[in-house]
């Protein structure tokens, strides 16, 4: 019998379990079907783990319930998390930008902060939940053994990554206990394109320092500017999975600008070295594959006339890729869709059954890259462990 039980031991569920400890709640458990805590988290920014976004805008997120997601933001900042890991848990942070990091720059050292803070009796890891019921004001959780709590926090983490365990279990969990309407249908953020178009193959490898943008059905959605690079199945990059955020039904357009000011140099070197092949004569500006690419795509062998000149350039401002849809859940940084945060109040929990808490991932709301995902965890923790601690008193 425990006065919480928290259902996933990764960056929700440890914030959640020590905010709750630093409250002096500490009957509590933490049960996780991987052998180690945080497993995803040790993944996150290639291993070094960007805490927090210091120009964090909650108008980049996606949700349902944007006001509410705005409240639960501002009830625990970002110099709130910076002050928590940093005065509470014993974590230096540096900024890089407005991007925040551990010292070390290893996910490890804020995976071991938490876990260090958390008593080695709140866990029980390598233990697969199979069953959750509700009797009485009481909740029953039945895994190896079956363990009762007046409060019950789910932290399970969405679909994406599922070798780190976050398989869609929580959803099926939380929906033997609401209602199914109350769930968004899910779906891979932040994930790599896929392309059908067969002339990019043979960029696949290259990297481009570039502009991109994307239409879906004709509609302007957002642009990116960054590393963008060319793959067997289509495209990848920073710039390219925050893109991937704004993807729809139908006809998606990634249209890539390789130029941006670079247009007097190209015309310069097709003048000075006229007497070569057009690849050659731009071998010092772009890359060879990419210039006979473009050229096949505008039908002309040379460049001699001033006008096919232009038509040049302006492809290469212009570059269209088809987008025939994503490289899934199993590779998406982070999952859109889940519980709808408007069911849950602000302390994340359930309108319909008290004592029923939802933070992370498992909820209705996803950010861009940098620090986004990983401060809503944060935040969505502090605001379980208040309601939480409100209702223990």
């Amino acid at each position: 019998m425990y006065d919480v039980i928290i259902i996933g031991a990764g960056s929700s569920g440890l914030m959640c379990a020590a905010k709750l400890i630093s409250l002096g709640i500490t009957d509590l458990l933490l049960i996780d079907s991987n052998t180690k805590p945080c497993r995803k988290l040790k993944m996150t920014g290639n291993g070094r783990c960007n805490l927090t976004n210091l120009e964090l805008d909650t108008k980049l997120y996606y949700t349902d319930d944007i006001e509410r997601l705005d409240r639960i933001l501002s009830r625990f900042t970002v110099i709130d998390t910076i002050d928590f890991f940093e005065k509470t848990l014993g974590l230096k942070t540096v900024h890089k930008d407005e991007l925040v990091y551990p010292r070390e720059l290893k996910s490890t050292a804020v995976i071991d902060v938490m876990r260090l803070f958390i008593p080695e009796r709140c866990f029980a890891l390598d233990s697969k939940v199979k069953e959750i019921r509700r009797e009485d004001s009481r909740f029953i959780v039945v895994s190896d053994k079956e363990y009762i709590a007046s409060n019950i926090v789910f932290a399970t983490g969405g679909m994406s990554y599922p070798v780190t365990g976050s398989d869609g279990s929580g959803y099926k969990l939380l929906a033997s206990l609401l209602d199914k309407d109350l769930f968004v249908p899910v779906s891979p953020s932040l994930v790599q394109l896929r392309s059908s178009d067969r002339d990019i193959k043979r960029l696949s490898g290259s990297r481009f320092n570039c502009r991109i943008s994307l239409t879906c059905n004709g509609n302007f959605k957002a642009e990116e500017k960054g590393e963008l690079l060319f793959t067997d199945y289509g495209i990848s990059g920073i710039c390219t999975m925050q893109l991937s955020r704004y993807l729809e039904q139908g006809r998606n357009i990634i249209t890539v600008d390789f130029l941006e000011n670079d247009e007097d140099i190209i015309r310069s070197c097709i003048e000075r070295f006229s007497e070569r092949e057009t690849c050659d004569a731009l071998a010092g500006v772009i890359d060879g594959v990419l210039t006979n690419i473009v050229l096949k795509r505008i039908g002309i062998k040379k460049l001699v006339k001033r006008s096919d000149i232009d038509r040049f350039i302006e492809e290469l401002h212009n570059f269209e890729i088809s987008i025939s849809g994503t490289n899934g859940l199993d590779n998406a940084q982070v999952t859109r869709g889940g519980l709808k945060l408007d069911c849950l109040d602000d302390d994340l929990q359930s309108k319909d059954i008290p004592g029923l808490f939802v933070c992370g991932e498992v909820i209705n709301v996803d950010g861009p890259c940098g620090g986004y995902n990983l401060q809503w965890a944060w935040s969505s923790a502090f605001s379980v462990s208040s309601g939480i601690l409100r209702r223990i008193g």
